[in-house]
């Protein structure tokens, strides 16, 4: 009978063994369901931010940052916005910057100029107007930037 007894008490520690080991492999697989799905939805989000920001570049409108001198007045800020062509979008008085909008044809806001002017031919005309100038710091592009957190481990790409 203590034979008995014995085989008794070794039989549950083998089936929790056997149930743990299944929970953990369960959870492991669990686990790695909820990365791998995790890190497809981080790619999938990242596709379509780049599609907004092409989606947005090629929707002819780009904006431009225009950087003044602070002792620039108010109306020869609106002389040089007029002579460039451009709309207002944002006014940043802490830094003396104009956010402005221009059609990439070439278009100013009354539909005036050649619409078979490209973006490239928009930005050689600005930077003419800025050279002739001196209320004008600098131009640039507002580029969109976007961040993306991807795994870059190769085991997981």
């Amino acid at each position: 009978m203590s034979e008995h007894t014995e085989i008794e008490c070794l039989t549950p520690s083998v089936f929790h063994r056997a149930l743990f080991s299944r929970i953990i492999g369960a959870a492991l697989l669990l686990s790695l369901v909820y990365f791998v799905g995790t890190t497809q939805t981080a790619r999938a989000q990242a596709v379509r931010a780049n599609d907004a920001v092409v989606e947005a570049a090629d929707s002819g409108a780009t904006t431009f940052l225009v950087h003044f001198t602070p002792q620039s007045t108010a109306d020869e800020r609106n002389a040089i916005l007029q002579e460039l062509g451009v709309e207002v979008v944002s006014w940043l008085p802490q830094i003396d910057v104009a956010e402005v909008r221009s059609l990439s044809s070439g278009l100013d806001r009354q539909g005036n100029g050649d619409a078979s002017i490209g973006a490239a031919q928009v930005w050689a005309r600005m930077n003419a107007v800025v050279a002739t100038t001196d209320t004008v710091l600098t131009i640039e592009e507002n580029m969109a930037v976007t961040g993306v957190d991807l795994p870059n481990d190769p085991a997981l790409t």
